[in-house]
C-alpha cells in the first residue's frame, strides 16, 4: 500500500522536472560558444606549435653549422635558399659567400606559404657562411 501512494508522487516529480521549456535560442547560444572556445583553443596551439618550430628550426641551423662543413650537409642544415653576396674564382679555387636568413631556413623546411613562414621574422640574419670549393670555411653569426 505505501508503494501505491509513493509511486505516483514519485512519477509526478519527475515528469513536472522533465518539462523544462527548451529556448531554440539559448541552446544555440550555448553551443556557438562551445565552438567559439574550441576554435580559440585550436588557434592557440597552432601558433605555439608554430612559433615552436620556427625556434627549433633556428637552433638546429645555428648548432649545425661548422667549419669543414659541405655544401651539400650546409644544404641539409640550412636549406637551399640564401642570398648570394659575393662568388669569386681564382685559379683552381671557387670562394662564395652566402647569407642565410631565418625566413630562408623556415621557407626551405615548410614552404613560403606556411603558417611558419607568414609568423617568422623576416629580416632576421642567421649566419653568413664562406666556402672555399664547397666547404665552410668562415661562420659569421648574425644577431
Amino acid at each position: 500500500m505505501r508503494l501505491e501512494v509513493c509511486l505516483p508522487i514519485i512519477m509526478m516529480c519527475l515528469t513536472l522536472n522533465a518539462c523544462v521549456r527548451w529556448d531554440a535560442d539559448t541552446n544555440y547560444q550555448k553551443e556557438k560558444q562551445v565552438m567559439e572556445e574550441r576554435l580559440l583553443l585550436q588557434k592557440t596551439t597552432e601558433i605555439q606549435n608554430v612559433t615552436l618550430n620556427i625556434e627549433k628550426a633556428r637552433s638546429e641551423a645555428t648548432r649545425g653549422i661548422r667549419l669543414g662543413l659541405s655544401s651539400s650537409g650546409l644544404q641539409q642544415i640550412a636549406g637551399y635558399r640564401y642570398s648570394l653576396l659575393a662568388r669569386i674564382s681564382n685559379g683552381d679555387q671557387l670562394w662564395e659567400r652566402r647569407r642565410y636568413l631565418l625566413s630562408d631556413v623556415v621557407a626551405s623546411r615548410w614552404g613560403s606559404f606556411s603558417m611558419e613562414s607568414r609568423m617568422c621574422d623576416k629580416g632576421t640574419e642567421l649566419f653568413t657562411v664562406t666556402l672555399v670549393n664547397g666547404m665552410v670555411r668562415e661562420v659569421d653569426y648574425g644577431y
